[in-house]
């Protein structure tokens, strides 16, 4: 008997989270994982939408010579749109489950840390789906194979979300009218 039966199990460390052998179970013990990291994919799109008009108004404030200018410089317009094409790219590579990006949002969110007491909450939760076992998992290259070999599995998005998704639309539709009709009013009022 060459063998110690009281030896450690010895195993190859590659960095990969093992798969179990049925795809569709991996997938649909992971599905709402997934979907959670694509929700975080759309959220910094979103947030890259908002940069990029931030950016572009301190471009054209500059450019212009507004009163925003005194308080804008070409470097702060730099700064913005580096931290907006990150954004973008953070975007769509987390909706396509892509490593790179999961390393760059993990370093955004440790950042985001400092945020107290939201930003704090918001930054551990998606480190928490960032690197997660099932985090691992998700960005791991045979995760890409078990979608590639599910695309019938899919997450089903509950009633009480989407109610909740379509109420903070319409308060985030209702703040931008107000902010639309005083920018309006203001500059009825001072031309």
């Amino acid at each position: 008997m060459d063998a110690n039966p009281y030896a450690a199990p010895v195993a190859a460390v590659t960095g990969e989270v093992p798969l179990p052998s049925d795809p569709e179970e991996i997938r649909r013990a992971h599905i709402a994982h997934e979907a959670s990291v694509r929700s975080v994919g759309t959220l910094y799109f979103l947030g890259a939408m908002g940069m990029t008009v931030w950016t572009i108004t301190n471009a054209h404030a500059l450019i212009t010579g507004s009163e925003l200018a005194k308080e804008s410089a070409w470097g702060l317009v730099a700064i913005l749109a580096v931290i907006t094409a990150l954004q973008y790219w953070m975007g769509i590579g987390l909706r396509r489950l892509r490593k790179p990006a999961r390393a760059v949002a993990a370093i955004f969110s440790a950042i985001g840390l400092i945020a107290v007491p939201i930003g704090t909450v918001i930054s551990a939760y998606v480190l928490y789906l960032l690197m997660s076992r099932k985090g691992s998992m998700v960005f791991s290259s045979g995760y890409q194979e078990v979608i590639a070999a599910t695309p019938d599995v899919k997450y089903k998005t509950s009633k009480v979300v989407w109610a909740v998704l379509l109420l903070f639309g319409v308060v985030i539709l209702a703040f931008v009218a107000l902010g639309l009709i005083a920018a309006i009013s203001a500059a009825v009022k001072g031309g």
